[in-house]
């Protein structure tokens, strides 16, 4: 009889379980009904897609390396000819060409980075600044370059003393010049701390 008791109690018990348990099932409905609708914000307008000039723009990071090149390559041939009197033959014949190559390889790096500087109207006020100081000093170099090329090629091998002078100076000083735009340049590409030592 005592198994019996036990046996109905324990049915008893688990048919009265699932009837407190649909209660609580009904409650979570119910709080799931009362939870207001969310409707789905509109996804962002992916970003458009770059004009012609943006696009062309975007290749000055490749053509600045050409006229570094061939500027600093003229650079050492007429080093090479200062220390060493059976060069400056070679040099002359070889430094017009070479000035020459830096300034046709200028051209596409001038318009592209001029193209690129235009589409960074909306940046923030540092890159504006940063951008701004770069095209300047690229021009520049673009200026010492020209005065260096003209010296050589009017001049040719009659370069007097003075002449000589102001042409290595014009030349170094465009050297120096693309150096500190080509660091400025990295800097924007890179960040800040691109250039900086890991160790």
């Amino acid at each position: 009889m005592r198994g019996f008791s036990f046996t109905a109690l324990l049915l008893l018990s688990l048919a009265a379980a699932p009837a407190s348990g649909d209660e609580n099932d009904e409650d979570d409905v119910e709080e799931v009904e009362d939870v207001e609708e969310v409707r789905a914000e509109p996804a962002a307008a992916s970003p458009s897609t770059p004009g012609l000039s943006d696009a062309l723009g975007r290749f000055h990071p490749v053509l600045v390396h050409f006229p570094i090149a061939w500027l600093l390559l003229a650079l050492m041939a007429e080093l090479w000819a200062l220390l060493r009197r059976s060069a400056r033959e070679l040099v002359a014949r070889a430094s017009p060409w070479l000035l020459l190559l830096t300034t046709l390889a200028a051209v596409p790096v001038v318009v592209t980075g001029l193209l690129r500087a235009a589409s960074q109207s909306g940046a923030a006020a540092e890159v504006q600044a940063r951008v701004l100081l770069h095209r300047n000093l690229g021009l520049a170099t673009l200026g010492a370059v020209l005065v260096a090329v003209s010296l050589r090629l009017v001049l040719r091998r009659r370069l007097s003393l003075g002449f000589r002078l102001l042409y290595l100076g014009a030349l170094a000083g465009a050297a120096v010049l693309v150096v500190i735009a080509g660091h400025l340049g990295g800097v924007l590409v890179h960040g800040e701390g691109y250039l900086r030592s890991p160790f």
